[in-house]
């Protein structure tokens, strides 16, 4: 019986990931001889983990990434509350916990973000998961979330946009629902199993 509903952020509960992809692709190519369209398509198959670890698989080693992490960084952060929320995020997630149900974002955005925009939009949720060093989205926030709620595995859901969810929900034993809209249902062939949704309002059909 599921008792945690756990909720990517970037993608999923806010629209933020075409402009993020643009932010980084631009970031990239400024630094980096790399076309503008593959370096967003890069970002794009990397989401879901830190951009700090993002760039690293994009460009390994790369002698300016430090810069490019910085500067995309202060960007996100500069235009965080221009990024709107998928138009019924609020109402699924206030109707989730009217029945009974966790709701916790976990996310590999910083969480002075996370928090930050939750609030300035009014969204309450029971746990706000954000990324730093040594504890991000997948295990850590798993474990974290089982430890603080006394669930088990099979008692929390997972509810992401991109293949890295998917992976990090399937290497931990949870399960996993795809928000479709950043990726589409061609990314997940290999993933045959995985339920998907196009919006999260879905979700009140199902639980």
């Amino acid at each position: 019986m599921i008792k945690v509903m756990i909720f990517d952020f970037d993608g999923t509960t806010v629209d933020s990931m075409e402009r993020l992809a643009e932010i980084a692709a631009e970031e990239i190519t400024a630094a980096y001889d790399i076309p503008k369209e593959e370096a967003k398509r890069c970002y794009l198959e990397t989401s879901g983990l830190p951009f700090s670890e993002q760039i690293e698989r994009i460009v390994p080693n790369g002698e300016r990434n430090l810069e490019v992490v910085d500067r995309f960084e202060k960007r996100k952060r500069d235009e965080l509350l221009e990024y709107p929320l998928f138009p019924d995020t609020k109402m699924t997630l206030v109707e989730l916990r009217k029945r009974g149900y966790i709701v916790v974002i976990s996310s590999s955005n910083f969480k002075e973000n996370v928090d930050r925009y939750l609030s300035e939009n009014e969204v309450e949720v029971d746990l706000a998961l954000g990324f730093k060093k040594g504890f991000g989205k997948g295990k850590p926030h798993f474990d974290y979330i089982m430890r603080t709620f006394e669930v088990d595995r099979e008692e929390m859901i997972f509810i992401g946009d991109s293949p890295m969810d998917a992976k990090r929900a399937r290497d931990y034993g949870v399960k996993f629902i795809c928000k479709l809209g950043t990726f589409d249902e061609k990314m997940f062939e290999h993933n045959l199993d995985i339920p998907f949704i196009y919006r999260l309002s879905d979700l009140l059909k199902l639980y």
